[in-house]
């Protein structure tokens, strides 16, 4: 090999050790940005995450149509969401949590009409509720602060028609109520065990009870 060889060798390695050096000193511990987009290897968008503001961030994921199916987000407020999403892109199912609202967990159907929620504040009654086709309200169960459980029934139109308790004494209670509802017939037992049943007006005044 002659001298020229050598040297002109010698220059193409220092020029990869270059390269290589360089390459090294590229890599970091952290990387910062905005937004982050995530493609497959045709380039299509399946996942983003990213700020949304100065203070709220973001991330979904997507099918392979392109329809989102997961949400995470956490507001300025520091609430945090998660909404799960149906093949057609429509959000079937959202769990957010507060510190001002608590939990809360909602399920809607195909048409985006919520169907169940169940809701559990920091402080209060947690509660339970079922909706109709057309969103209106069908069964709530509460639990009281003061232990008592409450169930709830409703009509077509959302009126409650029917109530039933249990006091912190253990007196359960069953009222029936009219289309303005206003309890009509009320019936309870007594801690000691007495039953008792009152029926009243639509004014509210008693027509009839017994014993």
């Amino acid at each position: 090999m002659t001298t020229e060889e050598m040297i002109s060798a010698m220059q193409k390695e220092i020029v990869g050790m270059r390269r290589r050096i360089e390459e090294l000193e590229g890599i970091r511990d952290e990387i910062k940005a905005r937004s982050f987009i995530i493609v497959n290897a045709k380039g299509k968008t399946r996942g983003k995450f990213g700020v949304v503001s100065d203070e709220a961030s973001h991330l979904t994921m997507y099918d392979a149509k392109g329809n989102p199916c997961l949400m995470l987000d956490v507001s300025v407020d520091g609430t945090a969401f998660m909404t799960i999403c149906d093949a057609n892109g429509t959000q079937r199912t959202i769990i957010a949590v507060s510190e001002r609202e608590g939990v809360q967990l909602r399920m809607r159907d195909a048409k985006d009409t919520e169907g169940m929620y169940i809701v559990l504040p920091p402080q209060g009654s947690p509660m339970l509720g079922l909706r109709n086709s057309n969103g209106m309200p069908v069964i709530e169960l509460d639990a009281l602060e003061n232990g008592s459980p409450v169930f709830n029934m409703f009509d077509a139109q959302g009126v409650r028609r029917l109530g039933a308790m249990v006091s912190p004494q253990g007196s359960p209670m069953l009222g029936l109520s009219d289309a303005q509802e206003k309890i009509r017939t009320m019936i309870s037992t007594a801690a000691d065990g007495s039953p008792k049943l009152v029926m009243s007006d639509a004014r509210g005044n008693r027509i009839w009870s017994a014993p």
